[in-house]
């Protein structure tokens, strides 16, 4: 596995909801996605995923 995703998936593993919806913004990122369209799939602002 990439190192980018082994790194995203021991966020995830984390259970801090905050660590949570960054991997998955950064994820969705990765995968191709906007930042808008990851901020609203998170439920987190634009901002959020600049971060």
């Amino acid at each position: 596995m990439n190192k980018r995703y082994e790194d995203l998936e021991e966020l995830m593993s984390t259970g801090e909801a905050r660590e949570v919806k960054r991997a998955m913004a950064v994820r969705m990122s990765l995968l191709g996605f906007v930042r808008a369209e990851a901020a609203l799939a998170c439920c987190v602002s634009v901002q959020f995923v600049d971060k």
